[in-house]
């Protein structure tokens, strides 16, 4: 089974190159391309029939697809404003599902929805209504519509910051990432996501737990973090973060083994 994140490609977010030491550059219509390549990069992770026989295809849309007005700079440097933003997402992500659909043999695909911090309504957080006041929700529940004609499609959307799967007996919990706050310890982010989850699970086992919001891909075996498609910008740079090529995390569960394969979907 072939698990991809996607999550934090905040695609109408400008960067300029002049401003981060000419390191990146993001437009959208370098996201338009990085879509449709994502399409391109996970039928081909799995176009190996003698090896893989995969009927099961799980997409987690893990939030951040957007950057929205969330920020006051935002309205500086977003090319477009959150509604129309929405419409060129939904258009170019049903483009995308529909493609993957069409060039494999997965006879279901679960696409797991979790919305992020960035889709949201309000000016702050509402913890306990969250998806009710994301914009994501929208643009998940538009796509679970438009897709009811292919029943392949199998479309979860979160309540609540997580999301709980189980594929092929396969425990997967999915959030955002967030609500995990790392202080840049030595110890890395590792640290402060496996004491979050203790806490909150309290002893409930998950074979993976899922999150993007980092814009760094790792794999710590149980945890996997996403990159993102929008790459090195200003805010990166004046966290004093790594700049990491455009790139999501994609896995294959064996049926038997559990997960392997763990690697990147490059976008460039």
């Amino acid at each position: 089974m072939p698990l991809a994140i996607f999550s934090d490609w905040h695609v109408e977010e400008e960067v300029d190159p002049a401003k981060v030491n000419g390191l990146n550059v993001y437009n959208l219509d370098i996201a338009d391309r990085c879509i449709d390549k994502l399409a391109e990069a996970y039928v081909a992770m799995i176009d190996d029939s003698p090896r893989f026989d995969c009927r099961t295809g799980v997409i987690c849309l893990l939030g951040d697809l957007f950057s929205g007005h969330i920020h006051p700079e935002l309205l500086e440097t977003t090319a477009l404003a959150p509604q129309q933003t929405m419409v060129w997402l939904i258009d170019r992500v049903e483009r995308m599902l529909r493609k993957i659909a069409a060039t494999t043999h997965l006879e279901r695909i679960v696409v797991a929805c979790v919305s992020g911090n960035h889709g949201r309504a309000t000016e702050k957080i509402r913890v306990s209504t969250r998806e009710a006041n994301s914009n994501e929700q929208v643009i998940y529940q538009t796509l679970a519509r438009l897709l009811r004609d292919e029943p392949r499609f199998e479309f979860r959307i979160a309540l609540g910051q997580w999301l709980e799967l189980d594929v092929m007996s396969y425990q997967i919990a999915a959030t955002h990432g967030d609500s995990f706050q790392y202080g840049g310890g030595v110890g890395g982010m590792s640290i402060p996501i496996r004491r979050g989850i203790a806490r909150q699970f309290q002893g409930r086992d998950f074979h993976q737990y899922l999150m993007g919001h980092f814009h760094q891909r790792q794999d710590f075996g149980d945890i996997q973090l996403n990159g993102s498609m929008i790459g090195y910008g200003s805010y990166s740079q004046w966290l004093h973060a790594r700049p990491e090529p455009r790139q999501q995390a994609w896995f294959m569960i064996d049926s038997e083994r559990g997960k392997s394969l763990s690697t990147s979907l490059w976008m460039e």
